[in-house]
Order: structure tokens, then C-alpha cells, then sequence
């Protein structure tokens, strides 16, 4: 499970490139590198692999919402593709000649 975690993490960092901060990028690679530390111990306690673990999936967490966050600002306004076909619509109805019964 820790490898997994591991393994999850450093893709993830790699995915995030600039989009996620700095500050936790870091403490992510400092969670990595307890969780490594940890798992090679000798006498490692299972509950001390699974805090290590849980403390590095807490952290990892926020990578994924710093990327949401991203994604979720507008990046400009774009109508999307059935906006686009309401407004032609629209104008097509408002082009209604004098005279003309529209229902």
C-alpha cells in the first residue's frame, strides 16, 4: 500500500507541474520521503507506516484540490457549444419580416 502511495504521489507531482504551489509540492516530497524512510525500517510498526501513509495521503489531497481550483477559474468567456446554437436560434426569430405571423 505504501509503494502505491508513493507511487500516486510522485505522478501526481509530475501531472501538476506548475499548476499546484510551491509550498505544497514540497511538503508532498517531504511526505514522500518520510513515507520511503519509514517503509525501509527494519522494525517498522504498522501503525507508524500507516500514519506516515495517511499523513502523506492528507497532504496529497491538496495538490488534487490546488489543480480543481485551477481548473475552475474562468479562463475567458467562451460560450459552450449549446449556448452557441441557442443564440443562433435567437437570431434567426428576431430576422421575422413586417407582416409576417410568427408563432
Amino acid at each position: 500500500m505504501a509503494d502505491n502511495l508513493v507511487s500516486q504521489a510522485e505522478k501526481a507531482l509530475k501531472d501538476a507541474g506548475d499548476k499546484a504551489p510551491k509550498d505544497v509540492k514540497e511538503k508532498v516530497e517531504e511526505k514522500i520521503k518520510k513515507v520511503k524512510e519509514v517503509k525501509d525500517k527494519e522494525n517498522v510498526s504498522k501503525e507508524d507506516l500507516e500514519a506516515a501513509t495517511k499523513d502523506l495521503s492528507e497532504t496529497l489531497s491538496q495538490i488534487g484540490q490546488a489543480m480543481y481550483q485551477g481548473q475552475a477559474k474562468p479562463q475567458g468567456e467562451t460560450p459552450k457549444d449549446g449556448d452557441e446554437s441557442k443564440k443562433k436560434e435567437e437570431k434567426k426569430e428576431e430576422k421575422v419580416e413586417e407582416g409576417e405571423v410568427v408563432e
